[in-house]
């Protein structure tokens, strides 16, 4: 006979304890110009007496996006209750125990300034926190399902979304019990929680860049570059930054402040007021086209405007390429246009056209070569083997 493990019915006190986790599965932006999903990993907090409970879409699960989070969580609660219920987490747990589980530095702080109390469950114990998986599973039926044909750009949206089907979820009626979870919430707990301080918890970091030739500072994590007064170029600066904000100072002064960028890789963020004189002239007169760059390499002949053609389809967005043609057709005030033709034509042997293949034809004289190869071929000796046109008549 098959043996079952006993559970025991656990009776929740209201107010006295907040459960949180991550949902199992993500959900998903689209970046609008790569088109690249990007997941969004999922914040599940519940009261178990009234499961009431809160759902939000993160940047990362890193400590940096899951403290506003809760910040935002106990915003939502208005208020907040005695313990807070976490699995062993490493954002929250330092050292895992049974029964005196260390909490890294950050969240105690972050307790402090609630005035609450953090707490683990056991390791690979999920029952100990039964409320907020269940809260998972309705937020797969009720919020989840409710996204599958919806698409969103930006992570701003996609929360925004998300917290219109809260809303609902948390106001639609428990057959159990009559009443929905937010009525159970201000009935049985919302008194009873403790009211929240005057300010968030502020949750900063900083690091030091060197300010970049192109008078940019480099934020490692996620290494998207932020603009800076160009006159700083080569002085070393302190970033302080949180999930929305960059702050670049030096001297104690700040010279630059930036919204932070979210969910991409390798992003600049230029603020044109930083940029030299001669920097904002050149950004002005950018309003290229596709077609500005077929016309001026038509003008220098046929193969410069094939491999114009080539690198403009080469990239999925087009602007991308723009750069490579304006160098291609610079060239030509170096090397002369019968010179880049010859090159052109040569680089539209190989499969891929770049500008580098063209400027290095060019500096290795590879072009002269073809022509001086083509000038010197040997004349075959006239014979009677040779066969005529008129052969062919």
């Amino acid at each position: 006979m098959q043996q079952h493990d006993a559970t025991m019915p656990q009776q929740h006190q209201p107010g006295y304890r907040l459960q949180i986790d991550f949902a199992g599965d993500p959900l998903w932006i689209i970046e609008p110009l790569t088109r690249e999903r990007i997941a969004c990993p999922v914040l599940v907090c519940t009261l178990p007496c009234s499961s009431f409970f809160y759902v939000e879409p993160l940047s990362s699960a890193r400590q940096e996006h899951l403290i506003p989070a809760l910040n935002r969580a106990l915003a939502y609660l208005g208020g907040v209750p005695k313990n807070i219920l976490s699995d062993n987490m490493k954002q929250v747990v330092t050292k895992a125990s049974r029964y005196e589980p260390i909490f890294n530095e950050l969240m105690e702080q972050w307790a402090l300034h609630y005035q609450t109390n953090m707490q683990a469950t056991r390791i690979v114990r999920p029952k100990d926190k039964p409320s907020v998986e269940g809260s998972v599973h309705h937020a797969y039926s009720q919020i989840y399902a409710r996204l599958r044909n919806e698409e969103f750009t930006s992570l701003n949206a996609l929360k925004y979304r998300v917290l219109q089907l809260l809303d609902n979820a948390n106001d639609r009626l428990m057959t159990d019990y009559g009443k929905s979870r937010r009525q159970r919430f201000v009935e049985l707990e919302q008194e009873l929680l403790q009211p929240l301080p005057l300010t968030d918890f502020a949750y900063k970091r900083e690091t030091t860049a060197t300010v970049k030739k192109n008078y940019h500072v480099i934020l490692g994590e996620d290494r998207c570059q932020y603009s800076v007064p160009h006159g700083h170029i080569g002085k070393i600066v302190k970033l302080i930054y949180d999930e929305a904000v960059v702050e670049v100072f030096l001297d104690f002064q700040r010279i630059a402040l930036h919204q932070r960028i979210v969910g991409r890789r390798g992003v600049y963020r230029t603020v044109e007021e930083h940029m030299p004189e001669s920097h904002r002239r050149y950004r002005q007169q950018q309003g290229w086209t596709e077609e500005d760059f077929t016309s001026k390499a038509a003008a220098v002949g046929p193969c410069t405007e094939e491999a114009v053609l080539r690198i403009l389809s080469s990239k999925a967005f087009v602007q991308q390429s723009f750069d490579a043609c304006l160098g291609i057709i610079r060239l030509q005030k170096k090397y002369g246009t019968s010179r880049l033709e010859a090159a052109c034509g040569i680089a539209l042997q190989v499969p891929s056209v770049s500008y580098r293949l063209v400027h290095n034809i060019l500096e290795n004289n590879r072009d002269k070569a073809a022509v001086a190869a083509v000038y010197h071929a040997p004349m075959l000796p006239f014979h009677d083997n040779i066969r005529g046109k008129e052969v062919y008549n």
